[in-house]
C-alpha cells in the first residue's frame, strides 16, 4: 500500500472515531491534508526555518518565496478591501481588529474560496508547523489588526514583555501588510527563551493553560542580560514565524501604524479550543 493511500485510510478512520466527540475533535483536529503534507519531503527553506525555530524560537522570510505573483496579489487585494470595513470590538485599546480579538469567546467562519483563509492553511505553513512541533497541529484562531498611534509611554497588555500559555510550544505566524519600521510598532522577540531554548527554564511561570506570563521589572532586567531583543522591522509581506512560549511583545506605533495578520497554531496535546473553520455551503 502506498504511503499516501495509507495516510488517507488512517485519516478517515480517525475522523470516523473522533467525529462523535466535539471535544476530542477540537483537541486532536486530524484532517486529511495534514497527512498528505507529511508525505512531502521538506524544502530547503522549510528546513532552514525549522532549524531557526529550534535554535532561536524565531525565523523570518518573505511571502513571495512561497506564493506566486498572482496568489500574492489575490490575498493582498482581499486584505485591502477588509481594511475598508469597520473594525470589530476587541479587548485591546491599542489595536483595531478586523478579524479576531475575542478568543476564545467567538467562533470564526471563513469562505473556503477566501485567499486569506487559503493562506492561513497553506501547505507550506502546515508542514513547517508540524515539523517544528513534531506533532499533528491545529490552527485554532486567526487575527487581522492595525495598531493605533500612541504618544504615551505607558504599556498595555501584549505591549508588555510576556510569553503565551503553553504546555510545550505555541507557533504563531505573523505577516506584515505594510512596511514596518521602528516607529511603526514592530514585533519584538527575545531569542532562545522558547521551550527549546537555552533560557526557557530561567523564567518558569506555571501559566500552562490560560493567561500570559508577564515579567516583573527585576526579571525584565535579568532577561535583557541573557539575550538581546530582536526588533522585527520589515517590508510589506514579511513573514515572522515564532514560538511564543518565548518572551515577546508588540511595539508601540509612534508615527506609523502596523498592519498585521496572525495565524495561531498549537500541537494537538494542547487543551486549546479550535475557534476557526470553513463556512459550509459556500
Amino acid at each position: 500500500m502506498k504511503v499516501k493511500e495509507f495516510c488517507h485510510k488512517l485519516s478517515d478512520a480517525a475522523i470516523s472515531l473522533l467525529s462523535r466527540s466535539d471535544f476530542l475533535w477540537s483537541l486532536v483536529s486530524i484532517r486529511r491534508n495534514w497527512f498528505e503534507d507529511c508525505t512531502s519531503p521538506p524544502t530547503d527553506l522549510e528546513k532552514s526555518i525549522v532549524e531557526d525555530l529550534k535554535r532561536d524560537g524565531i525565523s523570518c522570510f518573505h511571502l513571495s518565496e512561497i506564493l506566486s505573483a498572482q496568489e500574492y496579489s489575490s490575498v493582498e487585494k482581499e486584505i485591502g478591501s477588509t481594511w475598508e470595513r469597520e473594525p470589530t470590538v476587541s479587548n485591546k485599546d491599542f489595536l483595531e481588529y478586523y478579524f479576531g480579538g475575542k478568543y476564545p469567546d467567538e467562533m470564526q467562519f471563513f469562505d473556503p474560496q477566501s485567499s486569506f483563509w487559503r493562506l492561513a492553511n497553506h501547505s507550506f505553513f502546515r508542514r513547517v508547523v508540524s515539523n517544528y512541533l513534531g506533532d499533528v497541529s491545529k490552527l485554532i484562531y486567526v487575527e487581522l489588526n492595525r495598531t493605533k498611534l500612541r504618544h504615551s509611554a505607558e504599556l498595555e497588555g501584549s505591549q508588555k514583555i510576556h510569553r503565551d500559555p503553553a504546555l510545550r510550544s505555541c507557533l504563531k505566524i505573523f505577516i506584515y501588510w505594510n512596511n514596518v519600521n521602528r516607529e511603526g510598532g514592530p514585533f519584538v522577540y527575545f531569542p532562545e527563551t522558547h521551550f527549546h531554548g537555552r533560557f526557557f527554564s530561567k523564567f518558569r511561570s506555571g501559566r500552562f493553560v490560560s493567561g500570559s506570563h508577564y515579567l516583573s521589572v527585576n526579571d525584565q532586567s535579568k532577561l535583557r542580560k541573557l539575550t538581546r531583543p530582536l526588533s522585527c522591522v520589515g517590508a510589506k509581506g514579511t513573514v515572522i514565524l515564532c514560538d511564543t512560549s518565548g518572551f515577546h511583545f508588540g511595539g508601540i506605533s509612534k508615527t506609523k501604524t502596523r498592519e498585521m495578520s496572525t495565524f495561531v497554531y498549537y500541537p494537538r496535546i494542547e487543551p486549546r479550543p479550535v475557534r476557526v473553520k470553513e463556512r459550509s455551503g459556500s
